[in-house]
């Protein structure tokens, strides 16, 4: 059981919100600590991942579990390019871009996606909300 970081009726609430009410950001925010985990919570109608059932009735169980391992290999610039890709189609939460680039969670992709969006964040190319569920988009 994990512990809840965030209400869960303030981040519904935030959700629902258009994107244009939301607070946007490209100054730097604290990511010590708890803040940390604050860009991993999904919101709702993010895109689920396939069950473990489902992958190895797709890909055998082996490769299944290689492919996680591999993906937490991918380099920096291989997931900025996926998001950037992903991004072009409209504002996103790390979640939602996890799953629909990788079929996997932003717990389990490794610190390279996650470095990935700083890094974009830091060239200027994306911006995000500064609440939570915490959503990302391509810089106009």
């Amino acid at each position: 059981m994990q512990p809840e970081l965030f209400a869960p009726d303030e981040a519904r609430r935030v959700a629902a919100l258009p994107h244009d009410q939301r607070e946007w950001t490209r100054e730097p925010v604290d990511t010590s600590g708890p803040a940390a985990y604050t860009i991993l919570a999904r919101a709702p109608g993010d895109p689920e991942r396939r069950t473990r059932e489902e992958r190895h009735e797709a890909m055998g169980r082996e490769a299944a579990g290689g492919e996680w391992k591999s993906l937490r290999k991918d380099s920096v610039d291989v997931w900025a390019g996926r998001f950037c890709e992903l991004l072009r189609g409209g504002p996103r939460t790390l979640n939602a871009l996890t799953v629909e680039t990788a079929d996997a969670t932003a717990d389990v992709v490794g610190p390279n996606a996650i470095a990935a969006l700083w890094a974009l964040k830091a060239a200027g190319v994306v911006d995000h909300t500064v609440d939570v569920p915490v959503l990302w988009r391509l810089v106009k």
